[in-house]
């Protein structure tokens, strides 16, 4: 069984979407992006019966190309997307967490660990016109560090 299929998952799922979008949070995040979050439907099973749960894992999974809005309307016809932006994030390059299996030479017991991928992405906000956006400044962060940048806004 691979590392992946044996490690825990967690039923706390770091998003609650509601209307598609990620509840709370500082940027538009749509549900599509559950897969990036490590949010994934998971085979279960209790007293026999098999049913499936939302669960939470540490692999997040951002990607170059990628675009986030700090607003909804940043995903509509973008003539009316403009007007409501204030920022946009593009993923120009990234790498994804990875997990790993340790395994103890003492006790023969597999324990697992997540090594951090990274996002590098360029901040873009709109011009005076409001009719596109203008790139602002760079970053470079581990995937965990943007997730919560993504749900908070703080960058550090």
């Amino acid at each position: 069984m691979s590392a992946r299929a044996r490690r825990e998952r967690s039923t706390e799922l770091i998003a609650n979407f509601v209307d598609d979008f990620a509840d709370g949070w500082h940027m538009a995040v749509r549900e599509s992006f559950k897969e990036e979050l490590d949010i994934k439907l998971t085979d279960r099973k209790k007293n026999k019966i098999a049913y499936k749960e939302w669960t939470q894992g540490p692999d997040f999974c951002f990607s170059e190309g990628q675009i986030l809005y700090d607003s909804k309307q940043g995903y509509s016809n973008w003539q009316n997307a403009t007007a409501h932006i204030k920022l946009a994030y593009q993923i120009v390059e990234a790498t994804p967490n990875i997990p790993e299996k340790i395994v103890n030479e003492q006790t023969g017991k597999n324990s697992f660990r997540t090594s951090d991928g990274y996002v590098k992405f360029v901040l873009y906000k709109p011009n005076a016109d409001r009719d596109n956006l203008i790139a602002i400044v760079g970053y470079h962060m581990t995937q965990n560090q943007f997730v919560k940048l993504l749900q908070s806004g703080d960058l550090e």
